[in-house]
């Protein structure tokens, strides 16, 4: 992005991800330095039968993923919004054996606003899910079994339900609502991303977590019925709070 005589890449405006060099007038998008120049709509939809899968796997650089539960008896996927690409994107869907993986394939310079909602069964044994400069959004009605969440800057919140979870991100924040079901263990690291965790339906937390120069604030009470958690939360700047 130039700026005041600056150049900046992978960056975001107003909500919006850009990759490659962006020019800036006014707050307007001028040109991405490599785009075709103008803005595409998209609204693509694909899906597989969900009979006896076990597993779902996402990855997407830079299209937001909201992940919630299908109501019909098929993984479905959904990519819309508009952006800017110079190469073409591929938008792929596929079943292996107990597997369904959905993946968006680019490696050129784009800037725009692209989500992929994806609908999955009630219940996996996992979800693993990988983006670059997208965030992340789990609904409350999922549930797995094992949930992994990588990414470098966007934001990941979830509400699903697991028994053991693995978020990592670099500079994006961490918002996670949890009502535990079982007794459950939660890794989650991040370098300057705040980090906040809900729980509910949590007697004893067995808590571990690791800061250079952010703050730990422990709010949590415990549920008397509740279950166990084994939490191990790591940052190197960002907050964390625990309720």
């Amino acid at each position: 992005m130039f700026f005041n005589g600056n150049v900046f890449s992978n960056s975001v405006v107003n909500g919006t991800i850009f990759s490659g060099s962006v020019v800036i007038q006014n707050g307007t998008v001028v040109t991405n330095g490599g785009g075709k120049g103008e803005l595409k709509k998209y609204d693509e939809r694909k899906c597989e039968e969900a009979g006896n899968i076990e597993k779902v796997t996402v990855h997407s650089t830079f299209a937001k993923v909201n992940v919630s539960v299908s109501k019909s008896s098929k993984v479905e996927a959904h990519l819309h919004g508009e952006a800017n690409l110079d190469k073409e994107l591929k938008f792929v869907i596929q079943r292996k054996l107990n597997e369904i993986k959905i993946a968006l394939q680019y490696e050129g310079n784009c800037y725009g606003n692209l989500e992929l909602d994806v609908a999955i069964p009630k219940y996996l044994k996992t979800i693993s899910i990988k983006t670059v400069s997208a965030g992340v959004e789990l609904s409350e009605e999922v549930s797995a079994q094992n949930i992994k969440v990588e990414t470098t800057s966007g934001k990941v919140n979830s509400y699903a339900t697991f028994k053991k979870a693995n978020i990592s991100t670099i500079s994006g924040g961490v918002k996670l609502n949890i009502v535990a079901s079982e007794d459950i263990s939660l890794k989650t690291s991040t370098i300057s991303g705040k980090v906040l965790v809900d729980f509910s339906n949590v007697k004893n937390i067995k808590l571990s977590t690791s800061t250079v120069s952010g703050k730990v604030v422990n709010c949590h009470e415990a549920d008397k019925n509740g279950y166990n958690a084994d939490v191990d939360i790591s940052t190197i700047s960002g907050k964390i709070t625990i309720n």
